[in-house]
């Protein structure tokens, strides 16, 4: 039987996705693979984690070589080696060894595509500076010149890959500034998701610069169209990718609309013995059925699996796009999948969105934090067309779970009926998809009609009156311009005092605009909540509001080039986490220092857990890691009652008192000390666990009791000024 030649041109995700399934399909066949890179096989997306020092190891993305894929899957993987052009009517390619410039002529019985896409490089002077990075090449000129310990980086292009490289560029301690041509950062958002994103970042001391472009770079420096001039010693740039088609356009086959290979359900090209994958491929939408371009490195690598089986006879079906994706910044994870309201408000089509503010996982277990969501539906048919979340720990699993539900065809109201895990460390009794669906089916079912953060200035001046049913306290904090203020709790005796017409209601974040609005509706009033409250308004209004503002923002410290690399972007990164707790417990505490006594005490000693874990000496821990409760040995040999002793990184046990400070590894526990016992002091952090009723909005108990995060003390590690072995040798 004569054996079968498969020629794959192109590597890395969708080129070896095909090689590899091939060869499992089929044992006997001749797989050729051509990459005319250095390495067939690395880990794109981890490439901006080491720029900035998070993974150390260059070789940890280099994931196979053409020696291992040939011992594994008897492959010829050759490198540095290129299709120069390809004789369909023969079925031949043209292949060049760009080391030794030697031509040969390779046949195949099936041809697979896989060229990815290459960097856009806007035209200007001094653009050669400029580099990007989408290989292990691109990252080692990166890595050369950040040998040079450059002071300042300016990064083009706030995409998803342009921001991870600020996050890194700053965790490696340079000042950056951040360049955008578009009015936010994440063009594919909406601007009220993205505002948070553009206010972390300028919390971290990044230059954001919106509405603007480079027009050219100097020796160390960058002029903006607006005229002003940014430092810029190390410049990256991130502004999109062209699919890479000149082989498949020299060959004659078919280009779609958006300038990508033309490919069939069954990913076969417009040439029945070529077929395409990847980045340089256009797909079918998810939301509007038109072809664009995405860039994921999930569908380059389902999508060759997938051409593999057709090449082989199988049947396959290719599902359409929905563009799933997820970013971690400076600490907030950012997911989205469908498309974004103002993509489908271009199209015409009819919306309904909802937007909430949830918390990651039941409040008044430890860590909670607060999260925004977003959801497009279909105002006719419930059908869910997109969905955006920015946050902390839980974003990206509620947005899997969303693009889920989409890809199984179940409506936005169908959400609410979802059965997902809880716990109370993992998510809450009502999870955040719930709520989505819990407030698309109000809106189905007509109970609460709303309106958007964009359209509130129209309806106000056309006479719709704002009312603000937050606290008193909450609205000195910050009100929208206009409205007037009557608490939800004194609603029902005030409804005579408000002025006739149709009434807005908003509160913090949408649940008591609900309520309000279902008391006034059957008390006989017109009424429609704000969608997602005032912290929705006050990010969309931020999103505006910065396109025109001046940027001032205080420059970064430079480095100590005394000291590592990681040692200073941990310097830095404690600096900031430290500052923006100071400033915000003493903000939050001059307002209301009874209420907010819980919040101020966990954000502390949040930031002091997270610190010591990344010491190696501690982590948080669940409910369901805990161990028995046991009495313990003080060091001088006595007991210590009421402990807790749970499983620490690596094995190793660490003790936690169930009420006071004291998370420490048994290696950094106070020696004994022959002169006396004086134990540490204690902070009390509050009553047992309990079930409280709970505010949702606010995401903390109604009771004060509430027991916050467990405290660290961090004066237990060796070497600090206040170690607790010298308080001892002192008594």
């Amino acid at each position: 039987m004569t054996s079968k030649r498969y020629l794959i041109i192109g590597g890395v995700a969708g080129g070896m996705s095909a090689a590899t399934r091939l060869r499992r399909l089929d044992e006997h066949a001749r797989i050729t693979v051509l990459e005319r890179g250095g390495h067939v096989s690395f880990a794109n997306c981890g490439l901006p984690y080491h720029l900035g020092g998070v993974i150390e190891e260059r070789g940890d993305l280099l994931l196979q070589t053409p020696e291992s894929l040939a011992a594994r899957f008897d492959l010829d993987v050759r490198v540095r080696t290129e299709a120069v052009a390809i004789d369909r009517a023969a079925q031949t390619v043209l292949v060049r060894d760009l080391v030794t410039g030697e031509e040969t002529t390779e046949a195949y019985d099936a041809l697979v595509l896989s060229p990815g896409a290459t960097p856009a490089r806007p035209p200007m002077p001094g653009g050669d500076r400029m580099l990007t990075l989408r290989d292990i090449d691109d990252l080692d000129r990166a890595m050369a010149e950040l040998d040079d310990a450059p002071r300042s980086a300016l990064v083009i292009g706030a995409g998803f890959i342009g921001l991870e490289m600020v996050e890194n560029l700053v965790h490696r301690g340079l000042g950056v500034t951040l360049v955008e041509l578009g009015d936010q950062v994440l063009p594919p958002l909406d601007p009220e998701m993205a505002a948070p994103v553009a206010e972390r970042l300028r919390e971290a001391g990044v230059d954001v610069r919106l509405g603007t472009q480079v027009t050219e770079l100097g020796p160390d420096t960058g002029q903006l169209d607006d005229g002003t001039v940014v430092p810029a010693e190390f410049v990256l740039g991130s502004i999109g990718v062209r699919p890479d088609t000149a082989l498949a356009v020299a060959a004659g086959l078919e280009l779609g609309e958006r300038g990508g290979i033309r490919v069939g359900d069954d990913l076969r090209t417009s040439d029945p013995r070529i077929w395409a994958v990847g980045d340089a491929v256009e797909k079918v939408d998810a939301v509007s059925g038109e072809h664009r371009l995405v860039a994921l490195a999930g569908l380059a690598n389902r999508h060759g699996r997938l051409a593999a089986d057709a090449i082989t006879g199988r049947d396959i079906r290719v599902r359409d796009a929905l563009g799933t994706a997820v970013v971690g910044v400076l600490g907030l994870t950012i997911a989205s999948t469908g498309s974004p309201e103002k993509q489908l408000r271009r199209s015409g089509r009819e919306l309904r969105v909802i937007h909430t503010h949830p918390v990651s996982h039941a409040g008044y277990y430890p860590g909670a934090e607060q999260m925004a969501f977003k959801l497009v539906v279909d105002a006719a048919t419930d059908e869910i067309l997109g969905a955006q979340a920015v946050g902390g720990d839980g974003v990206d699993k509620r947005i899997d779970v969303i693009a889920t539900a989409m890809a199984g065809g179940l409506a936005a109201s169908d959400l609410a009926d979802l059965e997902l895990a809880y716990a109370p460390q993992f998510s809450s009794a009502k999870d955040p998809v719930n709520l989505l669906g819990y407030v698309a089916l109000n809106a189905v079912d007509g109970l609460t009609p709303s309106i958007q953060w964009h359209e509130l200035d129209a309806a106000m001046a056309a006479g719709d009156v704002l009312v603000d049913v937050r606290t008193p306290g909450e609205f000195a904090d910050g009100a929208i311009p206009g409205s007037i203020n009557v608490p939800l709790d004194e609603l029902r005796s005030r409804i005579g005092e408000l002025p006739a017409g149709r009434l807005i209601v908003h509160c913090k974040v949408g649940q008591r605009g609900h309520t309000a609005v279902r008391l006034l509706a059957q008390h006989g009033r017109d009424a429609v909540n704000l969608d997602g409250g005032y912290l929705t308004w006050r990010a969309g209004r931020a999103a505006h509001a910065h396109v025109a503002a001046p940027h001032v923002v205080a420059p970064a410290p430079p480095p100590d080039r005394g000291r590592g690399t990681r040692a200073r972007s941990r310097d830095l990164r404690d600096a900031r986490r430290a500052r923006a707790s100071i400033a915000s417990s003493e903000s939050v505490g001059a307002r209301h220092p009874r209420r907010n006594r819980h919040e101020r005490r966990n954000r502390h000693e949040r930031h002091r857990t997270h610190r010591m874990g990344r010491l190696g000496l501690v982590r948080r821990h669940r409910p369901a890691d805990r161990g028995h409760l046991r009495r313990d040995l003080r060091p001088d040999g006595r007991h210590r009652a009421g402990q807790r002793l749970l499983p620490h990184r690596g094995g190793n046990p660490v003790h936690v008192r169930r009420r006071g400070v004291g998370m420490v590894a048994p290696d950094q526990r106070p020696a004994a000390d022959p002169r006396g016992d004086r134990t540490a002091r204690r902070s009390h952090v509050g009553s047992r666990d309990r079930d409280h009723p709970r505010d949702p909005e606010r995401g903390q108990p109604a009771l004060p009791a509430a027991r916050p995060a467990v405290v660290v003390d961090d004066r237990h590690r060796p070497g600090h000024p206040r170690d607790l072995r010298a308080d001892r040798a002192r008594s």
